[in-house]
This record gives structure tokens, sequence and C-alpha cells, in this order.
């Protein structure tokens, strides 16, 4: 049930992340849609990460982690767009999604890691008892 609950939340967050990026590059049916699917997909990983997490602390401690990751990326964004814009800001949309990319690969194998140690512990100690 709470996982269930810690899966709605990270889908929220998705959302909200998803509408954020439209308003940020003015989304229209163009090449600027293919943009905001390559920018939110790391969001979308996230969310897939903690729906296969199978306890409640690992799902919990990627839904913080996808949390600040919302908003640090969306501050990232709209530094790149409107408070520093340069010749070279549209190359923040091809890297910065390669960055998170590469931080969610990190993250996610550590919290399955840590998925199986404290599914692990739970089984012996079920046995002991």
């Amino acid at each position: 049930m709470a996982k269930n609950g810690i899966a709605r939340v990270s889908v929220s967050i998705l959302m909200v992340y998803a509408i954020a990026m439209a308003w940020l590059i003015g989304v229209r049916f163009d090449i600027r849609i293919a943009f905001w699917m390559w920018a939110t997909g790391p969001q979308i990983l996230l969310c897939l990460c903690a729906i296969f997490l199978r306890t409640r602390l690992a799902c919990l401690a990627m839904l913080s982690f996808q949390g600040v990751f919302f908003a640090l990326s969306l501050y990232l964004y709209y530094d790149v767009l409107y408070i520093h814009p340069d010749p070279q800001s549209g190359l923040a949309f091809i890297f910065l999604p390669l960055y998170q990319y590469a931080g969610i690969a990190i993250v996610g194998v550590v919290a399955k890691i840590a998925d199986m140690i404290i599914l692990r512990r739970k089984r012996q100690s079920e046995k002991i008892a």
C-alpha cells in the first residue's frame, strides 16, 4: 500500500516536471517535441526505477532523489534558457539528459543493491524468529 502511494507521488513529480519543461521550451508540434521527450526521459526512468524497487526504504530514497533531481534539472534548464542565455545554451538539452542518465544508473544500482540487502536481512530475521 505504501509503495503504491510512493509510486503515485513519483508519477505526480513526473507530470509536474513534464508540464514545466513544456512551458520552458514552448512545446509545439515541431522539433521541440523531440527535445521535450528527451528532456523528460530521465524523470520517466526514475519513475520506473521507483516502481521496480520492492522495499519502502529504497522507494523513499529513490523518491527523495527524484525530488532533488527534479528541482536541480529545472533550475539548470531555466538558468540556461533565461538567466544566462548563450549561443551554446541549446547544448544543455543534449548533454544534461546524458549526465542525468549516468546519475540515474549509479543511483539505481545503489538503490537496487540496498533493496536486495534489506530483503535478505528481513528474510533472515524471519527465519530466526
